[in-house]
């Protein structure tokens, strides 16, 4: 496995969601192969991990995979551990590519100790790691991931980001018990120069609490930092540098919850924003409540729970009114270099305001 030089805000431990880094193993004939060439990238990737050349045995189960997922745009390696390519002109089967990982760093990279199937989504971030005896499931989920969207052609959408798994359940419950908990605060909406928040019913209405506990900031941060920075710089070539404090918020039905059109870089408290995130947490057993971009028709965006959106925040947009239940999400905003310090200096001008977080672990 090769690559570029790890990156220190990198999880150690490859989890399911994560992007996986760069791997790079020879074939049969000692070609190496790059599990992010642009040939391969854009599919579902399902590594057979196995100690050795697969048996008759194990053909019959890598053939009815082959089968199970013939249209589900899936590409099948088998990466043998602890041997090197054999680099012989031997005929190898057109059915699959056979790759030689002589240190077992693949294993290594998934905490694999035993014969398992890797899956790894379009977008090279890990959705799977299964036993072999749970081929079934394996099957599943690459036709969830192929059916998860439709081949549509797009007619007229805004520039936005929307990305799912980027708070796993468990972190999302925690916030949202943390909401409960935690001391709300009403419709704050920045106004000009003279503080950064004032109630405006008529313009926002969303109980906030702002997320102080340490712990949980920094599981929420290292998600940002690990999962949407990367798709920042590679869909925009944005690269974070800090971001605002995270809140969350609800859009409560019971208080026609909503948030009126508005860019979020027009006061001299914000003019420093550069993109804005929303990660929804509750499941949408709620209705209304999706984010609307006006100038770019009416296309209604709700990423599904732990997922985000992510959009410049020069563009106009609007959370439509919840009108039934309750829809939960934390918000913040990032920057560039440029708009942390234009921040700094702006903070350092004023008295009681929040600090930026920087956004290196």
């Amino acid at each position: 496995m090769t690559g570029t030089k790890k990156p220190t805000n990198r999880p150690t431990k490859i989890t399911q969601g994560d992007f996986v880094p760069k791997v790079i193993l020879p074939d049969r004939a000692g070609k190496s192969v790059d599990l992010t060439d642009q040939l391969i990238a854009g599919n579902t990737l399902a590594l057979w991990l196995l100690d050795d050349k697969p048996t008759k045995a194990e053909w019959q189960e890598i053939d009815q995979f082959l089968e199970d997922t013939k249209t589900h745009e899936v590409l099948t390696f088998l990466v043998i551990g602890g041997k090197k390519s054999p680099k012989k002109a031997e005929k190898s089967s057109k059915k699959v590519t056979e790759l030689y990982d002589e240190a077992n760093a693949v294993r290594a990279l998934f905490d694999a100790k035993d014969p398992s199937i890797v899956i790894i989504d379009p977008n090279h971030r890990l959705a799977a790691i299964e036993p072999r005896s749970n081929l079934s499931k394996v099957v599943t989920t690459c036709q969830s991931i192929h059916t998860a969207s439709s081949p549509t052609a797009a007619n007229y959408q805004a520039p936005v980001l929307v990305m799912k798994d980027v708070l796993e359940p468990e972190l999302c419950a925690e916030l949202l018990r943390y909401w409960q908990d935690g001391d709300k605060r009403a419709d704050g909406v920045s106004q000009g120069s003279s503080n950064n928040s004032t109630a405006k019913a008529e313009i926002k209405k969303r109980n906030d609490v702002v997320l102080l506990d340490e712990a949980l900031f920094n599981r929420v941060k290292s998600r940002i930092v690990s999962r949407l920075a990367p798709e920042l710089m590679k869909a925009f070539h944005f690269r974070t540098a800090s971001m605002e404090v995270l809140r969350i918020g609800c859009y409560d039905a019971a208080e026609e919850g909503h948030f009126a059109r508005h860019r979020d870089n027009r006061t001299a408290f914000t003019a420093h924003r550069r993109f804005a995130v929303s990660l929804n947490l509750n499941d949408i057993d709620y209705e209304g409540g999706q984010v609307r971009f006006p100038e770019y028709g009416q296309t209604l965006y709700a990423p599904p729970p732990g997922g985000a959106l992510v959009f410049s925040c020069s563009l106009l947009h609007e959370a439509m009114p919840v009108t039934k239940g309750k829809r939960f999400a934390i918000f913040t905003f990032l920057t560039d270099e440029a708009g942390a310090l234009a921040e700094q200096k702006m903070i350092a001008s004023r008295n009681q305001q929040i600090s930026p977080l920087a956004m290196k672990r």
